[in-house]
């Protein structure tokens, strides 16, 4: 840990460029725990299952809405502005899992209905953004914010090119975020107010402004009121919501079991 705290940012993400290019899985990214090892003794689903996690912690959760670029760009399957190329692309994506035999017609009815030209990559890059990232995060976010305090956030501010990456159909990428956190390598100079608003909005959290950021609130009845930040840049003012992805999740658990989909980290490549 100390070591980490003393690096700076660039090396880090040296390092994790390097890592993720020698992995084979689509999930395989640079610190990354390992089952069975002192960090996680036990598969999330048997932990999630027998409450062997951490309780009485203050827990932050972030995404970006297009996730799905991250599964694109591994798995090496091209998302066109062609539907029929798109759902291809997803159909040749899972041919191969047991878990997705039976529900990937569904899927692709889900998301592809009614969608054309550039809206078709959209929900490619929707799909496997909910099914990789958004949607086991809800899982893991529901289950800790019944003895933890869970923070939910969702950097939205529009980044069409981060990383030589083009996410202007969807924007911003999976780890847009990065930059604006630590003020660095950032390509646009109207970045830089976005991220002066950014990093003050998280120091202001965390030195214990919470009431511009609440939590995961159980109700008397044990409902699960899952608010989330939704942060667009300094001159957005509706910021807080609630229920990120939350219809295209339960469409999800619909198909398959939460363990399922907490298995497509290990199984999906």
């Amino acid at each position: 840990m100390k070591c980490l705290r003393e690096a700076d940012f660039e090396t880090l993400i040296e390092a994790s460029g390097k890592v993720s290019r020698n992995g084979t899985n689509v999930f395989y990214f640079s610190f990354m725990p390992i089952y069975e090892d002192p960090f996680l003794p036990d598969s999330p689903q048997n932990m999630l299952k027998t409450n062997r996690f951490k309780h009485n912690s203050n827990i932050m959760i972030g995404s970006l809405p297009n996730e799905g670029i991250y599964a694109q760009l591994l798995s090496g399957e091209s998302f066109t502005s062609s539907k029929k190329s798109s759902i291809h692309s997803v159909m040749n994506h899972f041919k191969f899992n047991d878990i997705y035999s039976s529900a990937i017609e569904d899927a692709i009815k889900f998301y592809f209905t009614g969608v054309d030209g550039v809206d078709a990559n959209v929900a490619a890059l929707s799909l496997f953004g909910d099914l990789a990232i958004h949607c086991p995060s809800n899982i893991f976010a529901y289950h800790f914010s019944k003895s933890n305090k869970v923070f939910r956030y969702v950097f939205a501010y529009d980044v069409p090119m981060i990383f030589n990456l083009s996410c202007e159909h969807l924007s911003p990428c999976h780890c847009s975020d990065l930059p604006f956190f630590f003020g660095t390598s950032l390509t646009n100079p109207s970045y830089i107010e976005v991220s002066d608003d950014w990093i003050r909005l998280n120091t202001d959290f965390v030195k214990g402004k919470s009431d511009i950021w609440p939590s995961y609130y159980i109700t008397k009845n044990d409902f699960v009121v899952p608010f989330y930040k939704d942060y667009r840049g300094p001159n957005y003012t509706r910021s807080t919501k609630v229920g990120y992805r939350n219809i295209q999740c339960e469409f999800w658990k619909s198909l398959l079991i939460e363990g399922e989909i907490l298995e497509l980290l290990k199984k999906i490549k």
